[in-house]
């Protein structure tokens, strides 16, 4: 797993409205398929989520999950995207393979700065 960033605005520091890209490759560099995959990522502080997507190697099915605070403080996991999440979850049902064509899948996280 290797996680990189960028500034949408390409300026030298960030600002309050930056948007900020977090893209998380994710690679089986092992000799046997990996099975059930979950991967989580927070939120930063002081950040807006702002959208998740899925770039997928072959045969992959991602899902993708958003963690909000419910009544009492509970956390809460949904499919709908909202603003207010404070950690993404992404789980692959299928298996990732080693030594494929294109081995990688990448997942992408865009956050807004307050």
């Amino acid at each position: 797993v290797v996680k990189t960033i960028t500034d949408s605005s390409n300026a030298k520091a960030l600002r309050p409205g930056a948007t900020v890209i977090f893209q998380i490759t994710v690679r089986n560099n092992g000799f046997a398929p990996a099975d059930s995959l979950i991967l989580f990522d927070y939120v930063p502080a002081n950040t807006i989520f702002t959208e998740s997507s899925t770039t997928v190697s072959v045969s992959s099915s991602w899902t993708i999950h958003y963690r909000v605070t419910g009544a009492s403080s509970s956390e809460v996991w949904q499919t709908p995207k909202v603003d207010t999440a404070t950690m993404v979850r992404f789980t692959r049902a299928n298996r990732l393979d080693p030594n494929l064509l294109t081995p990688a899948d990448t997942l992408t996280l865009k956050v807004k700065i307050q």
